[in-house]
């Protein structure tokens, strides 16, 4: 996702946080990794999952976001295997 999931607005935020929302609510846990406009504490607030992982955005007005999406995608998935 290229769009930061909370605060949730629209796009596909809204169908994501339902999705969120639903899966804790059946007792699962359940842990996020998007891009947040708000502080990791706040965001886990808002979603009320057990973990979050926040991600680096890159706009998709950016100019040269080809290059920053490959970047940012390889360090998300390390940040990713490595805050376990």
């Amino acid at each position: 996702m290229h769009e930061q999931l909370v605060p949730i607005s629209r796009g596909g935020t809204p169908r994501i946080s339902s999705i969120i929302d639903n899966l804790v609510k059946r007792g699962h846990e359940v842990s996020v990794a998007a891009s947040f406009a708000i502080n990791a504490t706040e965001a886990l607030q808002t979603l009320k999952c057990t973990k979050v992982f926040p991600l680096n955005n890159v706009s998709r007005l950016n100019k040269h976001k080809t290059k920053k999406y490959l970047l940012s995608h390889l360090l998300n998935i390390y940040r990713l295997f490595t805050k376990r």
